[in-house]
């Protein structure tokens, strides 16, 4: 059905999404633990590994900083 879909509507790959990409503090669903690699092994949407987390302060709205600062340029 999603390869005819696809297909059928020129759909790229990198437009396949999930709601929780869309709206992620609205959606979880499907969720992490769907097999979002066997559907990309099976021709459909486009699999990127998760980055590992990065150890240190977090960034938040309004912070001013070098490191703020590298991130926009």
């Amino acid at each position: 059905l999603c390869k005819g879909i696809v297909q059928r509507h020129s759909i790229p790959a990198q437009r396949v999404l999930a709601h929780s990409d869309v709206a992620p503090g609205r959606k979880i669903d499907p969720g992490e633990r769907f097999p979002w690699r066997a559907l990309f092994e099976a021709g459909v949407g486009h699999f990127v590994e998760a980055a590992p987390l990065r150890r240190g302060a977090a960034l938040k709205a309004g912070d001013a900083s070098a490191e703020v600062e590298a991130l926009q340029s």
